[in-house]
């Protein structure tokens, strides 16, 4: 997940959401506004992870992981510099997931389930 293009999607869906509760059909009549509840709802089902039962959540959450130190090493191989969520050696994971859960999955759900709470 690129965080840069969370945050603005996340900005974009909450401004339209705003928008359409005011003004319902707009969700369907303008294609940028119906693209953006589209991309967010791709989007949501991607940062699923969370939401699974506690075997399923780990064990993805435990490959992303493996991914991102991977990266890490091989940045560290080259000389550069560490991306975040990356070094092995520093990264908390328990600390790391509560992260991400509290700043990236629960902004979004709770945006979508103001448009579609049920």
């Amino acid at each position: 997940t690129d965080l840069a293009s969370h945050f603005k999607g996340l900005s974009d869906f909450s401004k339209y959401a705003r928008k359409c509760a005011e003004e319902p059909a707009a969700w369907h009549e303008e294609e940028q506004i119906t693209e953006v509840l589209r991309a967010t709802v791709l989007h949501t089902a991607d940062l699923s992870n969370p939401t699974k039962g506690l075997r399923i959540a780990t064990e993805w959450a435990e490959r992303c992981l493996m991914e991102f130190f991977q990266q890490g090493d091989e940045e560290r191989k080259l000389g550069l510099p560490i991306s975040p969520m990356c070094d092995r050696i520093t990264v908390n994971v328990p600390g790391s997931q509560m992260g991400f859960i509290d700043f990236v999955v629960q902004p979004l759900y709770t945006a979508l389930s103001r448009v579609s709470p049920r």
